[in-house]
């Protein structure tokens, strides 16, 4: 069990979206801090990416933007790591199936890979990482905090 940094979880009141684009991102604008900061969020909440001022990795808008992005990046992530294909995501598969299947490990991984620093999960998919945030629906954990050793 890894200690939460922020012992006081917000009670916001907000909507589940309102908690994500409102609250998380003002955190991630106004306390996260660095020019390496790259956020990891809910796959199927693209959106807000417009909402905080960071880096964000693996977003649907790689492959949506007006000039597409990383597909070569995506492309792999997709298939090997998430072992997802486009088939399978027509024929009744999900960004939050994906989403959900993300784990600790696949997160380490992609720490390793991609250099994440953050990672945002919904409170009832939680993660053993050091928590920096919280809020009723979403915690903000902290990658930088982890010893070397995790990724190994």
């Amino acid at each position: 069990y890894i200690p939460c940094i922020q012992k006081k979880q917000q009670k916001t009141g907000m909507s589940k979206r309102d908690s994500l684009h409102k609250d998380i991102a003002r955190f991630t604008n106004e306390k996260i801090q660095g020019s390496d900061v790259i956020l990891m969020f809910p796959f199927g909440q693209a959106e807000f990416g417009y909402y905080t001022n960071q880096k964000v990795f693996m977003t649907t808008q790689w492959l949506t933007g007006y000039i597409p992005t990383n597909i070569d990046k995506f492309q792999y992530i997709f298939e090997n790591d998430l072992n997802y294909s486009i088939e399978k995501l027509r024929s009744g598969g999900s960004w939050e199936e994906m989403w959900k299947s993300v784990d600790e490990d696949l997160i380490l991984k992609w720490r390793r890979e991609y250099d994440i620093t953050h990672v945002i999960r919904e409170n009832e998919l939680p993660l053993d990482f050091p928590v920096a945030y919280g809020n009723d629906h979403y915690k903000v954990y902290d990658l930088r905090l982890l010893g070397n050793s995790q990724d190994d």
